[in-house]
């Protein structure tokens, strides 16, 4: 009886050293990583390099070598982030990072607090200069992913040109359009290019910010959304990373004095720092 008590004593007390020893190594491995994290790659889409390069220096000035990869496709900086080969991404809003992660359920990606500007929204015109004076038929352009096409639509309805469903919901899409008194016809396109199918809309939903890319006022638009801080952007890192010190320090750097003028000199009224 002594001896089985000894025994059952000496494998639980191994145990016990055991695990000890493999929780300090996890933290151990941890603060070491947080450590020797010296190089951060962001990624960004073209129009949001502005916020992207806005907390660069003062990173920097921390200790940190950054670099800011640039793509041309806006789903890109999340697949990137995901497979890690960046460490994090500035170019988007919560409703688009959600459809994201439902379209890719096994990937694990938050927004970090808090969140940075607000990118202002319009619906813009080469040929128009009031909505009204868009004609019968005419053609309005619109994002063609779901989160930025739910966003369009509730401009269209908030000012006065559609009306949408009355039943609340997350998304909304074409097909929850119910009144369409001058019988517009919609025109999909990718994130980004609004700017190019001016000449061939009478009016298209578009990001100020890529409206100023183009060498256009981004103040020209002939309605704006309403600030709604829904559609407010922030920086995004793998949800694991959330805690990092690197992250903290990231934060700090792209909320400083330095960066909000960056981002209100690059911008032009394109975009409104929200810190």
């Amino acid at each position: 009886m002594k001896k089985g008590l000894l025994i059952f004593t000496i494998i639980i007390s191994f145990m016990i050293i055991v695990m000890s020893g493999c929780a300090k190594k996890e933290k151990q491995d941890k603060v070491s990583a947080d450590i020797v994290k010296k190089n951060i790659k962001i990624g960004t889409f073209s129009s949001s390099k502005i916020a992207a390069d806005s907390g660069k220096e003062e990173l920097e000035k921390k200790g940190y070598e950054v670099e800011i990869v640039v793509f041309d496709d806006a789903v890109l900086p999340n697949t990137a982030l995901a497979e890690g080969s960046i460490d994090a991404n500035l170019f988007q809003h919560t409703p688009y990072l959600d459809a994201y992660l439902k379209d890719n359920n096994k990937v694990s990606l938050s927004m970090v607090d808090p969140l940075l500007y607000y990118p202002n929204y319009g619906l813009y015109s080469l040929k128009h200069k009031d909505i009204n004076d868009i004609p019968q038929g005419g053609t309005i352009g619109i994002y063609n992913d779901a989160s930025n096409m739910d966003r369009g639509l509730r401009l269209l309805d908030a000012c006065g040109l559609i009306k949408l469903t009355d039943e609340k919901k997350d998304l909304y899409s074409k097909l929850d359009i119910i009144e369409n008194p001058k019988n517009f016809k919609f025109a999909e396109m990718a994130f980004g290019t609004a700017v190019r199918s001016l000449d061939d809309t009478d009016a298209s939903i578009a990001g100020a910010s890529h409206i100023l890319q183009a060498d256009m006022d981004p103040k020209s638009a002939l309605v704006f959304e309403e600030v709604n801080n829904n559609f407010s952007c922030g920086l995004t890192v793998r949800t694991g990373n959330l805690d990092d010190n690197w992250v903290k320090d990231m934060i700090k750097a792209y909320t400083s004095d330095d960066a909000r003028e960056k981002l209100n000199k690059g911008y032009k009224g394109a975009s409104t720092p929200l810190y």
